[in-house]
């Protein structure tokens, strides 16, 4: 009986430091970076806001070209708008009056990074000059 109990203790301490190593690794493996998603009813921070002028033939710069958001919060004014969301390696995109999508006048639509990413995003008025106000959330 002694050369039993002798012959399975390496055994139960290999399978006792392997549960333990497991058990550290998933307390210590680190945060999570952040991928671009939100998930339902976790908060987030308003990280920038800005109001643009918004005309029909003026492009303008990127609203936002950071590498990180949960999300992109755009209201427009009394134009409509169109707006496309690219990657950080297509910059010289511009919505045109036949690509992008619409967003009606007087309307504030979420864009969740998940969707639409966190690079990018070019607007072009479609009715007339307006204001058009950006939150970038994290």
């Amino acid at each position: 009986m002694t050369n039993t109990i002798k012959n399975c203790s390496p055994i139960i301490m290999l399978v006792l430091g392997f549960i333990l190593a497991v058990v550290l690794a998933l307390f210590y493996r680190g945060a999570n970076p952040v991928l671009g998603d939100s998930p339902g009813s976790l908060p987030t921070t308003v990280s920038s806001t800005s109001v643009f002028s918004i005309s029909t033939s003026v492009y303008g710069n990127p609203l936002f070209g950071t590498s990180t958001c949960s999300a992109r919060m755009i209201a427009t004014g009394s134009s409509t708008i169109r707006t496309i969301f690219g990657s950080r390696t297509e910059q010289g995109r511009r919505p045109t009056y036949s690509q992008g999508f619409i967003q009606a006048a007087s309307s504030t639509v979420t864009y969740p990074a998940e969707n639409f990413g966190c690079g990018p995003v070019f607007i072009i008025g479609l009715d007339s000059v307006s204001a058009v106000t950006a939150v970038e959330m994290y």
